[in-house]
């Protein structure tokens, strides 16, 4: 299997690099393109607003700190790809496995960073990729220089994201009417835990909340043309219950906003993904897929996907590896959400 790790993604610090550490970095999903985190989070260019006209410099690229690395999986995701078309049909074992096996051949062909510290990083669903990862880098014994991850609004508990945390936040941002919050409480918060009126209890808050706002930035404005939440939220929840509602009174651009905010650049990025000079600077295989911020051209093992991570950070933390954790959470995501993250790692206790 060939994954899309090619030198072109790895972005050296502006320290030094021959100390500076390595972070390992990809999106969540499962199926979204770490090229996302590369040209709309933290990479050192985004695209110009016209997204013909090339790249400009982010001057707050995570590069300034670190080399990082960043990585398209499991196959099938972004510009990656396989031999094995069963390899398209896949869950976090084998991720976890393909991702390790990456690493190490990174590091055989750039031999210049095996003695700096490895960090792993994600966000989303990147919460079940990372410290699943991290459990087969410690069982494997063959990365000394691992010391820990870092993780943004992450993945955790499906049921504590869907359902506390998710109808809590939009709750919390009064994108609901008191009754609609006030039933979600009654059948899904009682004391003993959520009744069968639950689910559609949950579901009522997110179609009144409405489908006009950024679920993962609701203090944030929308773009124009954005068909990409409503995907992002189609990998989240393929039920497609979530997805019901009218258009909202929110989907309004937010004077407060800072002017140089973007809303656009996943559909920017994904122009500029298709420009064939890209692909030939790239070196993208014609076995490829054509890139999208989210790809659907992976089945991901549903089971996987139901299950808490708990077991694993309580294993972790178990572990005599010391690992450094840091969980960081922005409260305007309604999707992977700062409530339903607060509850999981206060059971925890860690």
């Amino acid at each position: 299997m060939q994954l899309c790790w090619r030198p072109d993604y790895v972005e050296s610090s502006k320290l030094d690099p021959a100390t500076a550490p390595l972070i390992w970095w990809s999106n969540g999903g499962p199926g979204c393109s770490g090229l996302l985190g590369l040209l709309t989070e933290h990479g050192p260019f985004r695209m110009a607003t016209a997204p013909a006209t090339g790249l400009v410099p982010f001057d707050f690229a995570w590069n300034q700190l670190a080399n990082v690395l960043y990585v398209d999986a499991p196959a099938g995701v972004g510009f990656s790809f396989s031999n094995d078309a069963s390899d398209y049909s896949t869950g976090d074992a084998q991720t976890a496995d393909d991702n390790l096996r990456a690493i190490q051949e990174f590091l055989k062909r750039f031999p210049e960073q095996s003695a700096n510290d490895l960090y792993l990083s994600s966000e989303s669903y990147g919460g079940h990729y990372v410290p699943t990862l991290a459990a087969v880098i410690i069982r494997s014994q063959s990365l000394p220089n691992f010391k820990g991850f870092l993780l943004g609004n992450p993945l955790t508990d499906i049921y504590e994201e869907a359902l506390w945390g998710q109808a809590g936040t939009l709750c919390g941002h009064s994108l609901a009417s008191a009754p609609t919050c006030a039933n979600f409480t009654l059948h899904c918060l009682g004391a003993s835990g959520m009744d069968a009126e639950c689910p559609l209890a949950h579901a009522a808050v997110v179609a009144e909340s409405g489908d006009g706002i950024d679920t993962y930035g609701l203090d944030y404005p929308t773009c124009p043309q954005q068909a990409q939440a409503r995907t992002l939220l189609r990998h989240l929840y393929p039920d497609k219950q979530l997805l019901q509602g009218a258009s909202s009174p929110f989907a309004v651009r937010l004077s407060a906003v800072d002017p140089a905010y973007d809303p656009c650049l996943q559909s920017e990025e994904a122009v500029y993904m298709s420009r064939a000079d890209v692909h030939a600077a790239l070196r993208v295989s014609p076995k490829a897929f054509a890139w999208q911020p989210c790809t659907r051209n992976i089945a991901y093992n549903q089971s996987d996907f139901m299950s808490s991570m708990e077991p694993l950070y309580t294993g972790l933390l178990a572990s005599k590896a010391n690992l450094r954790m840091l969980i960081f959470s922005g409260d305007d995501d309604s999707v992977c959400a700062t409530l339903g993250t607060f509850s999981v790692f206060t059971r925890i206790n860690c």
